[in-house]
């Protein structure tokens, strides 16, 4: 994860928030509670809350988000607006020198203008079209250099796939047996020293669903163990998903 800009939104943690978000509201009726997307929403980024540079992002990224919708949870306004009057979550720009600060601080007051202003009516996020892929489909995407990387659908949630990455990259696209007898692929990080699964819920976004975004199902695996339990609230544009951290780790791009 990383920050390319000033803005707030100029920054994958707050991205990855944002999308979150749009999903748990782009629900199937009954439509979800306000409460519970934000109860929702602070268990699934319990991590990165812990995080002194990601923990300030997460907050400003969620008020700004829910106000957008007119759904601005007054604790989470409360915990954005004290992080921006201590100037919270600055250290990574305090190293490339005061413009920088300055620079942050003065993109994050529109921030605050958002939140201590007049909120927008509250409003809902149309149902997502509905996925065509089913549990245990295997999608595989060729990158320019000839490598092949698997994609599983473990399960489906509010019509969107939960995908995980198998543990493969090669020039060949192996047989579908050999297929279901490979791993998940493991994320270590600061978080999970030993590996976990980090699942994605692929999103279509402007017309631009699996295939068009250059996936191709080759077969189906049947599901898992424990693809129940998989975290659906990453959510990624399919747009976007041959480009995710997990994707460009194993890699090395």
């Amino acid at each position: 994860m990383g920050a390319w800009g000033y803005a707030l939104f100029s920054d994958d943690t707050a991205l990855d928030v944002r999308d979150t978000y749009h999903a748990l509201l782009e629900s199937e009726p009954p439509e979800i509670e306000d409460s519970d997307a934000t109860r929702q929403m602070l268990a699934r980024f319990e991590n990165e809350l812990a995080d002194p540079d990601d923990g300030p992002v997460v907050w400003l990224a969620l008020a700004a988000v829910q106000s957008k919708f007119g759904r601005l949870d007054p604790s989470v306004a409360d915990r954005a607006l004290r992080i921006l009057d201590n100037r919270e979550g600055l250290a990574r720009w305090e190293e490339d020198g005061a413009k920088s600060v300055a620079r942050r601080i003065a993109a994050l007051e529109k921030v605050r203008a958002q939140l201590t202003g007049p909120q927008p009516p509250r409003r809902k996020l149309p149902v997502p079209r509905r996925t065509t892929l089913q549990p245990g489909d295997v999608l595989s995407y060729q990158y320019p250099d000839g490598r092949h990387v698997l994609v599983r659908v473990a399960r489906i949630w509010r019509n969107l796939p939960v995908c995980a990455l198998l543990d493969f990259a090669g020039r060949q696209v192996p047989a579908i047996d050999d297929i279901a007898t490979m791993p998940d692929f493991l994320w270590v990080d600061r978080y999970s020293p030993h590996g976990r699964v980090i699942p994605f819920t692929g999103r279509v976004h402007k017309g631009v669903d699996y295939a068009e975004a250059g996936f191709t199902l080759i077969g189906n695996i049947g599901p898992r163990p424990g693809d129940d339990d998989l975290d659906a609230t990453r959510v990624t544009y399919w747009a976007h998903a041959a480009d995710t951290a997990v994707t460009a780790t194993l890699l090395g791009i």
